[in-house]
């Protein structure tokens, strides 16, 4: 666990002189820049609980940076997907779910509501709907 936290401090060392150099700033509010960070083996409760917060979150300062920490989460959403600290698909899942419907309800209702598109074509809709929303949770 304590080579763990002197990565991490090297590591953001290095981030916030590289950035420095180039002149750009890094933002190190919380949703912008987080990391997740695992401890294992002896100590690891202890060292984890180091960065508890009075509100209860989980940040790191950041040397250097002029009072800033970056905050330590359980989740982590990258480009759309989700990352986690357990290694559970199951909020990435969630999300590809939510987006899924949030696409498909609004066609939905305007097929089924119509009166212009038979039955019969509101049944290959829904029949190719549910067969492609099977197959994507059975990939998943």
């Amino acid at each position: 666990a304590r080579v763990l936290d002197v990565a991490v401090d090297a590591l953001l060392r290095v981030l916030t002189h590289s950035f420095a150099l180039l002149h750009l700033e890094i933002n190190w509010l919380p949703g912008k820049s987080e990391a997740i960070l695992r401890y294992r083996g002896h100590g690891a409760v202890q060292h984890r609980e180091q960065w508890r917060q009075a509100d209860g979150s989980m940040a790191i300062p950041v040397p250097g940076a002029g009072g800033a920490s970056v905050t330590l989460v359980s989740v982590y959403k990258h480009l759309g997907t989700y990352v986690s600290l357990n290694n559970s698909g199951f909020g990435n899942t969630m999300h590809r779910t939510r987006s899924a419907m949030a696409a498909y309800s609004p066609i939905a209702q305007k097929v089924f509501a119509s009166t212009y598109i038979s039955s019969r074509h509101k049944l290959c809709f829904l029949h190719r709907s549910l067969i492609h929303i099977s197959r994507c949770r059975r990939r998943g």
